[in-house]
């Protein structure tokens, strides 16, 4: 005999095998900026879009009326700089204290430019198409972030020893955004940058000589 499924039960199935929306959506703010993290989606072609308003992000209908931070694509937790540098993935720690993130984690730094209590909503884009599915506490902010603008500061990643010297190396998080009331300057919403510091010893101020590469 054949089931006939109820028809809301038939909507929800609906919803739930079109909707790509992320899970596990977190954000915490130090320095000013804030660090968004989550669980990718599993189509790793999916870009990912980010929003930042001070009132709750409920509905995809919101989307238009908030700042809109930039993209990032599935492999955003990846320290690209160490990456390429050992031939094997290296993921980026957001805190130094913290363990380095995962594969199919997502990750993106918004910096604080006006201080407020904000809250994040993170959509994925997918051949050109925009889900704009919210389901609070899982792709958007159910708390709001208190924030401030303050000078970002880096990260320590790790300290290794390279001829028995300690070398520490750290990354910067920039942001495209620099104005609420403007687009970010790049498609991409952040960058991260890794540099190496070798104290030399120094236990105290002391010059600093710079070497630069491309």
């Amino acid at each position: 005999m054949k089931k006939i499924l109820p028809p809301i039960l038939v909507l929800l199935l609906c919803h739930i095998q079109s909707s790509a929306a992320v899970s596990q959506v977190n954000a915490s703010y130090q320095s000013g900026q804030v660090f968004i993290t989550w669980n990718n989606i599993s189509n790793t072609n999916a870009y990912y879009k980010v929003y930042r308003s001070n009132t709750a992000i409920n509905y995809g209908s919101q989307l238009s009326g908030c700042e809109y931070l930039g993209l990032t694509n599935s492999k955003s937790a990846i320290d690209n700089n160490l990456t390429q540098h050992d031939n094997i993935d290296r993921y980026l720690h957001i805190t130094s204290s913290a363990p380095a993130l995962t594969s199919g984690t997502g990750l993106f730094v918004a910096t604080t430019l006006v201080n407020g209590s904000y809250y994040y909503a993170v959509t994925t884009l997918i051949d050109g198409t925009e889900d704009t599915t919210i389901i609070q506490g899982s792709n958007s902010t159910v708390s709001a972030i208190d924030e401030w603008v303050m000078k970002p500061q880096p990260v320590l990643q790790e300290t290794r020893t390279i001829s028995g010297k300690p070398v520490e190396i750290y990354t910067l998080f920039v942001s495209s955004k620099f104005d609420v009331t403007r687009s970010p300057w790049l498609k991409a919403g952040f960058l991260p940058f890794d540099f190496a510091v070798y104290r030399n010893n120094a236990v105290a101020n002391a010059p600093l000589k710079i070497f630069l590469h491309p």
